[in-house]
């Protein structure tokens, strides 16, 4: 028997999946360049991947895939200084691994000296504009984007980044607490000064923060139209349905979100992506810490105290030693550590 027969919920669920992120990516791209996209290739689409079989899903999905606009890629290197023309936009830069939707908030912590100098200049000047990009993080380390620590071929930032805008700032015993709402986008042209990402001081801290010249893109943010709620809205349930067959987390239902504009509902369906690989990287490493509990038992290198129970809750610190960071890692979905694979379709 294939997998398809055995788990056929999780293979429609998958192509929902490509389903609604293409139908938000057309939704997205709709207004400024409807050029990229066939609007009919969508509507025909919608019931057709829904109701297909799974070799079907895939042509279909694959189809509406192949038209999404590529992702770009800038590479960071260490280099001199570059000098802009006077009156071109340049603003600071302050790389996440995470992507910021506009018409949201972003809470963000200061520590190292680079960045606290960073909100220093820009509570200074009145700036109070910073570009967020996506980059990588250091691998085995979610989150933390670190340049020097990093493979070189994941030494490198997302062209289009996120404009957010100091709204309040707050000093704390390490640094600053800044609370900032999401603007707009913006495409970096050029980095103009690299090295800033490489340079350390003694500590290990860097010692400056990265600019860029940047094109802010002149976008606008709506609730979408009747038609486009209703494709969509279609897919939504469907998907939600699909998950509440496979045990897994569930979009919030589409009615809450009518009122939601196109950015918000982006941010909706990156929040559920994240919560939903959570919930299967962490039921994965539950199925290990059990499998790995058995063959103990079996084997007798449990305690008596716990090998006297079918199936007992040891603590962590007698796993060994991968379970346990697997363990801590899966804590909470900030312990993620997700591929470009993740990313490049949000």
């Amino acid at each position: 028997m294939t997998y398809p027969q055995i788990f056929p919920q999780r293979s429609r669920l998958a192509a929902a999946f490509i389903l609604v992120t293409s139908c938000l990516e057309l939704l997205r791209q709709w207004p400024a360049a409807p050029t990229c996209w066939s609007f009919s290739l969508c509507v025909g689409t919608t019931s057709a991947v829904m109701r297909r079989a799974t070799t079907q899903h895939r042509a279909s999905t694959l189809q509406l895939l192949a038209h999404s606009p590529s992702v770009e890629w800038l590479d960071a290197v260490e280099g001199p200084d570059q000098q802009v023309p006077e009156g071109n936009t340049i603003l600071p830069v302050f790389p996440l691994n995470n992507v910021k939707w506009p018409g949201n908030e972003v809470v963000l912590e200061a520590v190292e000296p680079a960045y606290r100098q960073m909100y220093d200049d820009i509570i200074f000047t009145g700036a109070r504009r910073v570009l967020i990009p996506f980059s990588p993080c250091v691998r085995g380390k979610p989150g933390l984007v670190r340049f020097p620590d990093m493979l070189p071929e994941d030494r490198r930032l997302h062209v289009v980044g996120s404009v957010v805008f100091v709204e309040d700032l707050k000093q704390t015993s390490g640094g600053y607490l800044v609370k900032h709402s999401v603007l707009g986008r913006a495409r970096i042209k050029q980095l103009l000064n690299p090295s800033a990402l490489f340079n350390l001081d003694k500590d290990g801290w860097k010692v400056d923060y990265l600019r860029a010249e940047v094109e802010s893109f002149n976008e606008t943010d709506s609730v979408l139209d009747e038609r486009a709620a209703r494709i969509l809205e279609e897919s939504w349930e469907e998907l939600r349905q699909l998950a509440k067959k496979s045990y897994e987390p569930e979009l919030p239902p589409m009615p809450t979100l009518r009122n939601h504009t196109i950015w918000q509902l982006a941010d909706v369906w990156q929040k559920h992506q994240l919560e939903v690989n959570w919930f299967r990287v962490r039921n994965h490493v539950q199925a290990q810490v059990q499998a790995w509990i058995r063959l103990a038992k079996e084997e007798g290198r449990l305690p008596p105290v716990f090998a006297s129970r079918d199936m007992p809750a040891i603590p962590s610190n007698f796993l060994p030693p991968a379970l346990q960071q697997a363990v801590r890692q899966t804590a909470s979905v900030r312990g993620l550590e997700l591929s470009d694979e993740f990313w490049e379709p949000i």
